[in-house]
């Protein structure tokens, strides 16, 4: 089968081995040619000049069998030879919206390849283009005219004219193997495949892939790449230290970017004896940059952390406890939290009545000895010293009630509206229908499609029902 700009594979392997290329790496090359390029190759494309932000591509039918159990004919059959035919009228067509909302745009081209109607179709609306990035939109629907109807095990439409292509949002598609592909994502790869093909020895194909980190790629590593360097190395005309056996523990990649698993795998190794260059001080320093990179790693992958006993870096125990409660574990806790402010103040009130007697007992021994000229004994000395702690013990209480207040409020928050008990469901009028059972019953009776030679009363009436559906799905 042809791909890019060869007849096959073998045409592809001889045009890389007369470029220079080796056999076994031109045998790569074109493998990974082929798996980009051989299934939608778009040769037929030729003078169409796309700008790259506004063009999508894709395929809109195979010839296949497809099914409409709520639209006549239910069954319909599309044949190859139809489809060839008919390829070239798709070009031009206007773009709808599941087929009710027009869209700024058109189909560029059209042409039968590899098994499906191609197209090219250019969107000026940048809504409709981001959701096909995003992914909400990735197939589409033809609508067209036939001239006759062939029964074939169903029926295949003949004569086909292609009207319209409708990308598909909230509709499934008849054909499910339709595609919409913005024209950006395909530039990608053409760059990607070109890259590949400028690779010419299998050495230079295996460098691409960075996950190794040989030896190779190691030594291309620049200085700041490493955690640490042996004193007494020279620098390249790179800026790199040689001889390249002075550098220790790579923990960045080629790009400079933090690597997770050889910080990882770094950490482990500063248990194991790793020469004499290692003394505890140069361990010691390794570790403050690893654990340094372990921290900045935590703070940009916070959905894969990296926990090591050597930095002391392990998830909050409390933010776990807390993302694990349900909401009755919280309103339980929330219960258990008010019971203990309660006990907490009980004990308050009797520190302070115990406070309270004791000051009054003191009062009166201290102004009876003070009238009688007698110094105050030991025994009020002690008083004194025990209303003190008894203060001081209830000052502690005060504070874990407020702490324990702070803990309520932050769980209550946490909580929201789920504390809330939810209402009975509301009773609709007698004499009204919800709004989704008119738009299944709407969706019911309206056609995908109305043929051309039905006339214009058929199709406005259609019209007119697909608007209505879009409006009470608040898409207009």
């Amino acid at each position: 089968m042809p791909f890019g700009k060869w007849k096959d594979f073998n045409d592809c392997v001889q045009d890389m081995i007369s470029q220079g290329h080796d056999e076994e790496s031109a045998r790569k090359i074109c493998g990974a040619l082929q798996a980009r390029l051989g299934k939608e190759s778009f040769s037929w494309v030729g003078d169409i000049k796309p700008h790259e932000k506004n063009l999508i591509r894709g395929q809109a039918l195979h010839p296949i069998k497809t099914f409409h159990p709520e639209e006549w004919p239910s069954v319909r059959i599309y044949l190859e030879e139809e489809l060839q035919k008919a390829a070239h009228t798709l070009a031009g067509a206007p773009l709808l919206l599941d087929h009710i909302i027009p869209i700024d745009g058109k189909v560029l081209g059209a042409h039968y390849e590899d098994g499906a109607i191609e197209y090219i179709a250019e969107i000026n609306d940048p809504q409709i283009l981001d959701l096909i990035r995003k992914g909400e939109i990735k197939h589409c629907s033809v609508e067209y005219d036939w001239s006759s109807l062939e029964n074939v095990n169903g029926v295949a439409p003949k004569g086909l004219q292609f009207t319209g292509l409708a990308l598909l949002k909230n509709f499934q598609p008849g054909d499910p193997e339709t595609t919409v592909e913005p024209w950006e994502m395909i530039i990608s790869k053409l760059k990607e495949a070109k890259s590949i093909s400028r690779l010419n020895t299998k050495k230079e194909w295996e460098k691409t892939k960075e996950s190794e980190w040989d030896t190779e790629y190691i030594n291309n590593l620049p200085d700041d790449a490493f955690a640490y360097i042996e004193p007494g190395g020279e620098k390249d005309e790179q800026g790199k230290t040689v001889p390249r056996s002075l550098r220790h523990f790579p923990y960045k990649n080629a790009q400079g970017n933090l690597d997770h698993d050889h910080i990882v795998n770094g950490l482990a190794r500063l248990g194991q004896d790793l020469g004499d260059w290692a003394t505890e001080e140069v361990k010691a320093q390794i570790r403050k940059k690893l654990c340094a990179a372990a921290r900045a790693w935590n703070k940009e992958h916070p959905d894969n952390p990296i926990e090591s006993e050597v930095c002391q870096i392990k998830p909050s125990e409390e933010s776990v406890r807390e993302q694990e409660l349900t909401i009755e574990q919280l309103k339980q806790r929330i219960q258990e939290l008010e019971q203990k402010r309660q006990e907490l103040y009980a004990q308050a009130d009797a520190l302070w009545d115990e406070i309270d007697a004791l000051r009054q007992l003191l009062q009166a021994k201290v102004q009876a000895q003070v009238a009688d000229g007698i110094e105050p004994p030991e025994k009020v000395t002690e008083l004194k010293e025990k209303i003190r702690a008894l203060q001081e013990e209830r000052n502690n209480l005060k504070e874990r009630v407020k702490a324990l207040e702070k803990e309520k409020t932050e769980l209550t928050k946490k909580l929201g509206e789920a504390v809330i008990e939810p209402g009975a469901e509301p009773q609709i009028p007698e004499g009204y229908i919800l709004k989704d059972n008119v738009i299944q019953e709407l969706k019911s009776i309206v056609f995908e499609r109305v043929p051309r030679h039905w006339g214009y009363g058929p199709y406005e009436q259609n019209r007119r029902i697909k608007s209505l559906i879009s409006r009470l799905e608040g898409k207009n």
